[in-house]
């Protein structure tokens, strides 16, 4: 983080009030902070007198305070004149996607020689702490006996990697819903809306131009 006043910066002492990071071998710099790094970003805009501002800086931009990373910065001048100043950033929220399965899919036997392929990934402005992704039968409601199949995605910094083929000897044909779930670590959590609906029948195969279900 970097600060500078609009006069002579020779004739101005500057430090940082909040949080607490250590000023840097070049003038009015300070940090680094890392992506681990964690603050109550309120707390930070009392420490400037600047409470009220930021909640407005927030309801403009509708975030909440675990979006933002600020520092508080003061300036004093040869005359012994003060001023408090607060700057913030947003760090990026969690975003998440699935590439396979597909919503939608219906995966035949066929499909499920190397296991159920799932595949997806995690992004966050900071650290995450938790990512995995769950598969309950869409029938049920999402209850503990409903959960079927559950894993961990590998976490790396604010990225989270999922690249599974797993075994579905224990899934019957039915529906099912596959949910990624994450949190970082300013306790933000991913939307529940990145999921998908798939459907696994071992009972069909593809022919040229149609699928059909063999009889018995």
């Amino acid at each position: 983080m970097r600060a500078q006043t609009e006069e002579d910066s020779s004739q101005c002492e500057i430090v940082l009030v909040a949080p607490k990071l250590p000023q840097t071998s070049e003038e009015n710099t300070f940090g680094p902070f890392s992506i681990d790094h964690v603050q109550n970003a309120m707390e930070v805009a009392i420490a400037c007198n600047q409470r009220a501002d930021f909640e407005i800086q927030l309801k403009q931009t509708s975030s909440r305070q675990e979006d933002a990373f600020c520092g508080c910065f003061e300036a004093r001048d040869a005359s012994g004149n003060v001023e408090r100043k607060l700057n913030c950033f947003l760090r990026a929220r969690l975003r998440g996607q699935i590439n396979a399965p597909t919503d939608g899919s219906t995966l035949m036997r066929e499909h499920l020689v190397d296991g159920l392929h799932i595949k997806g990934g995690v992004k966050s402005g900071a650290a995450l702490s938790t990512c995995y992704w769950s598969i309950y039968r869409s029938e049920s409601t999402m209850v503990a006996d409903a959960l079927v199949l559950e894993d961990e995605g590998k976490i790396s910094g604010e990225q989270c990697q999922i690249d599974q083929h797993v075994d579905t000897s224990s899934l019957a044909n039915g529906s099912y819903i596959l949910i990624l779930s994450a949190e970082d670590n300013a306790h933000r959590r991913l939307g529940s809306g990145v999921s998908v609906i798939f459907q696994i029948r071992r009972d069909m195969v593809r022919l040229p131009g149609r699928i059909v279900r063999p009889k018995l």
